[in-house]
This record gives structure tokens, C-alpha cells and sequence, in this order.
């Protein structure tokens, strides 16, 4: 087979609708690919922006109720505001919870007063 033949034969096959199905095919192979990485990625977005909500939700309730919290028992909120703290996924959310866990202790009479009680001053 001459080198002309050869390039006649890919010639006539690169412009038939075997090579245009060919080419759809890889095509959608590669769209299809990309979608499903983006797919994945949005999920993944999306679950870490509900981790982030439902975190900021608990602070919130935490530091509402942070007074009946600690007439019940006065380490609940503090085990609360730990638990947050392990879960912290970004440096706005650890800083947040910093000064929420200072703001408590500077509000809890126990902290500053050991007759107070309460069990989180020195004994």
C-alpha cells in the first residue's frame, strides 16, 4: 500500500459520519466526566456550607440559653462550647467561638468568685 493510498484511505475516513460519531462519542465521554467532578464538588460545597450552618445554629442556641444551661448543670455549656471547638472547620468559626467562650467565663460569677460556686473557680 503506497503512502498515497494510505492518506486517501484516512482522508476519506476522517470526513465520514464514522469518525463525525466517533468524535461526538469522545465528546460526551469528556463532558460527561467533567460534569460529575462538578457534580461531586457541589456536594461537597454543599455539605460543608450545612456543617457551617448547622455549627453557627448551635453556638447560637448554646449562647441564648447559656443561663438555663447553667442552672441545670453549670459544665453543659462549657461541654457544648468543646464539642464546637472540635468541630471547628475555619479560623473565623475558632475565633467566633474564642471570644463567645471568654464572653461566658467573664460573665460567670464563678469564674471570679470562688464562694460563688459553681464548681470553675479555684477550691
Amino acid at each position: 500500500m503506497s503512502l498515497d493510498a494510505v492518506r486517501l484511505a484516512v482522508g476519506a475516513w476522517l470526513t465520514s459520519p464514522g469518525f463525525g460519531g466517533l468524535a461526538a462519542l469522545v465528546a460526551a465521554v469528556i463532558a460527561y466526566r467533567g460534569i460529575t467532578k462538578r457534580i461531586g464538588a457541589d456536594r461537597a460545597l454543599a455539605v460543608e456550607a450545612d456543617e457551617r450552618q448547622r455549627w453557627w445554629e448551635v453556638l447560637q442556641w448554646t449562647w441564648t440559653n447559656r443561663e438555663a444551661l447553667d442552672d441545670r448543670d453549670p459544665l453543659i455549656t462549657a461541654d457544648v462550647l468543646v464539642a464546637l471547638g472540635e468541630a471547628v472547620p475555619t479560623k473565623s468559626q475558632s475565633v467566633i467561638l474564642e471570644a463567645a467562650s471568654r464572653a461566658i467565663v467573664e460573665d460567670d460569677p464563678a469564674a471570679e468568685d470562688p464562694e460563688v460556686g459553681g464548681g470553675h473557680g479555684p477550691t
